[in-house]
């Protein structure tokens, strides 16, 4: 007795789902690459070779402020925040202010290319951004003094070696 097997014929998978199938995995290992250089490179911005390179980031008092509430007292913490709430409600005529100027400029780009009436524009965009640069400055000094000697020397030192990547130290 002989024993026949019969065998099916093959069906091959549609080429569409092949092509579909590399997609997919091409875009899966560009997202897991996007966030594996994230994690480990830190957000990309304004970095300048250097010792003190972080410290160019427009942000980087405003950042190490931030990891030093994390460290100060939960006291001191809902102090100082009702003071940086308090200069931002006096601060929002500057901040219209400058979205006013940001937004005329804007509407300069929009027209003719004219180069006086762009120059025109961007300078009061820049005055404007001045007028805020100046009063984040009060705010930072006013946030400096009401730390004590031990909080600013922990102020200093986050600020001389920031933490790598954006998550906060919750040490």
């Amino acid at each position: 007795m002989t024993d026949t097997q019969t065998q099916l014929p093959q069906k091959k998978s549609p080429r569409w789902m092949k092509i579909l199938l590399v997609i997919s995995l091409s875009l899966n290992l560009l997202i897991i690459g996007a966030i594996g250089s994230r994690a480990y490179f830190g957000p990309a911005g304004f970095k300048v070779a250097g010792k003190h390179g972080r410290l160019a980031s427009p942000n980087a008092m405003r950042h190490a402020g931030t990891h030093l509430m994390w460290k100060l007292p939960r006291e001191k913490r809902l102090e100082i925040h009702q003071l940086v709430r308090n200069h931002k409600a006096a601060m929002k005529p500057q901040l219209l202010a400058l979205a006013n100027a940001r937004a005329n400029f804007a509407r300069t780009l929009k027209t003719d290319y004219k180069p006086e009436e762009l120059s025109a524009a961007l300078a009061k965009v820049g005055a404007a951004e001045d007028v805020i640069h100046s009063k984040s400055t009060e705010l930072i000094k006013i946030f400096i003094d009401k730390l004590t000697p031990q909080e600013r020397k922990k102020y200093a030192a986050i600020l001389l070696s920031p933490k790598r990547g954006r998550w906060f130290n919750r040490q």
